[in-house]
């Protein structure tokens, strides 16, 4: 009786472990998942970079020459203003995206340490399963 008992409760011990090691998996892949978003995200932020100081040598540029008309010069102010105010949004939500990216791996990583205790856990309650058998199996000999 006492080993059906102790039985039950090492398979149900086992089950939680199988179910704690599928979800370590997925934490895993998760993990690198975000690790790729965060290297595309830094790309893009270089891009960004790369791309205002483009923006910033036209301006440069166009102050420098004299174009032939006041509207030819308007028309380059605008065209400059919007694709910086575009830059500024793109960089907006990259950083949010950063942020985010930064939030879920925290939240994975206490997730990851809450099953490498319960990992702990399971391996004491499988070797005291493992001791009260030894336990029962030195009584049924004595």
């Amino acid at each position: 009786m006492q080993k059906a008992k102790s039985d039950n409760k090492f398979f149900a011990i086992m089950r939680d472990k199988e179910a704690i090691d599928v979800e370590r998996k997925n934490l895993s892949r998760n993990v690198e998942k975000q690790a790729k978003v965060l290297e595309r995200l830094y790309d893009s932020e270089r891009n960004l970079q790369n791309q205002i100081v483009s923006l910033f040598m036209r301006i440069i540029a166009s102050a420098g020459y004299n174009c032939n008309s006041q509207a030819d010069q308007e028309k380059e102010l605008t065209s400059l203003k919007k694709a910086y105010d575009l830059l500024k949004l793109e960089n907006h939500k990259l950083m949010l995206e950063t942020n985010d990216a930064k939030l879920q791996a925290e939240q994975e990583k206490r997730e990851k340490e809450a099953v490498s205790c319960f990992i702990v856990f399971v391996t004491s309650c499988q070797n005291l399963h493992d001791s009260c058998e030894l336990q029962s199996a030195s009584a049924k000999v004595i």
